[in-house]
């Protein structure tokens, strides 16, 4: 669950940014430009999530390429964790943009339930992880 959290990292802030945005235009009740904040960052995180699930794809595809130190007994180990990542990447990032919104909205029982959302997301993929490993 650490690599999901360092994948945010492809966020690069955009969070924190949109929220400053959408708070600002809340209180001028503009809400096209509020709109356009929204839907940008929105495109934007699902690019970066899109390319991330790629990335991750592609090492999960050539893991022994990328990966050579590592034993040959784990690398179908290594691919599924890539695949687990690459899956938990477009959900999470794209959560993460309604977060910044819900947060420039003060609803702060709704950014809890999005981060149990996103929490019971990446339990279940790990849990799905040693059931597929166990299935081996």
């Amino acid at each position: 669950m650490s690599c999901l959290s360092m994948a945010e990292l492809f966020g690069m802030g955009f969070g924190k940014a949109v929220t400053k945005h959408v708070a600002e235009q809340m209180t001028k009740k503009d809400y096209h430009v509020m709109n356009v904040v929204f839907n940008s960052a929105y495109i934007w995180y699902i690019i970066i999530g899109t390319l991330g699930c790629l990335i991750c794809v592609g090492l999960g595809l050539k893991f022994e390429v990328f990966f050579k130190h590592v034993n040959s007994n784990l690398v179908h180990e290594g691919r599924i964790s890539m695949y687990i990542i690459a899956t938990a990447m477009i959900p999470c990032m794209s959560l993460s943009i309604f977060k910044a919104v819900l947060h420039a909205e003060q609803r702060y029982d709704l950014v809890n339930l999005v981060n149990v959302i996103r929490s019971v997301l990446r339990v279940l993929l790990v849990v799905g992880y040693f059931q597929v490993l166990s299935l081996r």
